[in-house]
């Protein structure tokens, strides 16, 4: 596991686990820590088969008094009779396992839709690698958009920003930065300089070096618990096995009885015996498991009508008594998608002119479907700047990445007919208004009106630049308020909140 890795600096990790921090393992190296450490897999999944499902089936006590039964007319009843006896019990078992079987194959196959390959630097070359193939001590490069493959103690960060939200419950992406060296009781999500195992980068790049794989890592740790923890039995499932418990009682009792009276009056024995177990096999509710599985598979194709899965069909009965849910507002319920609301310019610019500054000064990867992955507020200046038809912002010639301590992110965007090139700086009102020139008071109240409507505020400001500033002190200065956007950052009738700083949490519901 990664604990202590967040006490130790990046380098002194580095030489713990004897790897180089510019060229990572050696191929050779790599292979044999894989032999001794096993592949890195959070857990190991159990096949789902025909076979393992039906033995689920077959063991519920219904079912085993049935067999019993069919065993027993087998041996002592006639052919047709037995026959009749499994043609039932097989129907009964069919329905039951092709439900499951079907709803299990289906949540296996979702499990293989996660991304396989991951970057990782190998002979002081990047390559890419299966995920199931890191191994303590690689070098990973980690940039926006990228899903962490293991629990990574981070050497090098540039304005990197992860969603823990997975392993946390935090909403909000937490900032990281390799320099610091924390205390052995910090808290887990306070572990600034550690990314954890199935995490996402949503800003900033960052190199770090595998300190745990496996079930070694914070989320395999909390996914073998869950694993272990065997789920409680359902109210329907309690009352059926107290209903097959009582109907057992009461066939083995007539199995018992009746032949005994028939016996001591003079009946033949084996007769005697065959109507008990006629009398047990009547008194079992047969049909019962496939009614309910029917009214449970119905209630399944109607979750899924509503893209709901249902992974066991009994699972669709304890949703039925639910009442009451409770649950935060983390994108989960809602579409988890940020928008920008309003644009707001200062005085002599026009609308276009922010949303192109303001889309410029981001940092995304495009997708393959035209859109982006990276922060939510960057991926949101530039939908609402290509929704305007602004042409795609220019490749800046220098960044200085977003950081929580200035709270501001700078690009410098390369030089035009005028011959100069312009910076451009966005982030939080108070920060980006402490770098302008002259800041105007009103402006200053304008933004604390709307920060109090529950809006958050992300301002926007510029400067020509004769050439490209060394430093973000010199990049962030004497620049010219550009104006302003405005998110919600929440739905209608929700209580405000103060507005929380750029990469905070999504501001579109």
């Amino acid at each position: 596991m990664s604990t202590g890795a967040h006490t130790a600096t990046g380098a002194a990790v580095v030489d713990d686990l004897g790897t180089d921090a510019l060229r990572g393992l050696t191929g050779a190296e790599a292979a044999a820590r894989r032999g001794r450490h096993g592949p890195n897999r959070w857990v190991v999944p159990r096949r789902v088969t025909f076979l393992r499902v039906l033995a689920d089936e077959v063991t519920e006590p219904m079912m085993l008094l049935l067999a019993a039964i069919a065993v027993l007319y087998g041996v002592w009843g006639r052919l047709d009779d037995t026959v009749a006896v499994v043609v039932i019990i097989a129907a009964v078992v069919g329905v039951e396992v092709f439900a499951e079987f079907r709803a299990k194959s289906v949540i296996a196959s979702l499990g293989e839709l996660t991304a396989p390959t991951t970057p990782v630097v190998r002979d002081g070359s990047t390559l890419s690698v299966g995920v199931d193939d890191i191994v303590p001590g690689d070098l990973v490069p980690l940039a926006a958009g990228s899903r962490v493959p293991a629990d990574l103690r981070l050497v090098e960060t540039w304005g990197l920003r992860v969603d823990e939200s997975t392993l946390t419950g935090e909403p909000v992406a937490a900032p990281k930065d390799a320099a610091r060296v924390l205390s052995g009781d910090t808290a887990l999500a306070e572990r600034a300089n550690l990314v954890f195992a199935g995490t996402t980068v949503v800003a900033g790049r960052a190199r770090g070096v595998v300190v745990a794989t496996g079930t070694a890592t914070e989320l395999g740790t909390l996914t073998g618990l869950v694993a272990a923890a065997r789920p409680p039995r359902t109210a329907l499932q309690q009352a059926m096995r107290e209903l097959a418990g009582s109907l057992a009682t009461l066939a083995i009792a007539f199995s018992v009885l009746v032949p005994l009276v028939g016996v001591l009056t003079g009946r033949p024995w084996r007769e005697m015996v065959l109507t008990g177990l006629t009398l047990a096999f009547a008194t079992v509710p047969e049909e019962l498991p496939i009614i309910v599985s029917l009214v449970l598979g119905l209630g399944a194709y109607r979750l899924s009508r509503r893209r709901g899965l249902v992974r066991r069909l009994r699972a669709a009965e304890a949703l039925g008594l639910v009442t009451v849910l409770a649950t935060d507002k983390t994108g989960t319920l809602t579409r988890n998608r940020m928008a920008v609301a309003r644009v707001e310019p200062a005085p002599g610019v026009d609308e276009d002119t922010l949303l192109g500054l303001g889309a410029a000064c981001t940092e995304t990867a495009p997708e393959p479907d035209g859109g982006w992955s990276g922060d939510p507020t960057d991926v949101a200046f530039l939908v609402a700047a290509r929704d305007r038809g602004l042409p795609t912002p220019a490749e800046p010639v220098a960044r200085f990445p977003f950081d929580p301590g200035r709270e501001t992110m700078t690009v410098v965007l390369p030089a035009g007919a005028s011959g100069t090139a312009t910076v451009v700086t966005t982030g939080s009102p108070e920060s980006v208004l402490a770098r302008c020139a002259a800041p105007s008071p009103e402006t200053a109240g304008r933004v604390a009106a709307l920060a109090a409507r529950g809006l958050r505020v992300i301002a926007v400001a510029s400067r020509p630049a004769s050439q490209v500033p060394a430093t973000v002190g010199d990049a962030e200065r004497d620049l010219v308020l550009a104006g302003s956007w405005r998110c919600p950052t929440r739905r209608a009738r929700a209580p405000p909140r103060p507005s929380p700083p750029r990469g905070g949490p999504g501001c579109g519901s």
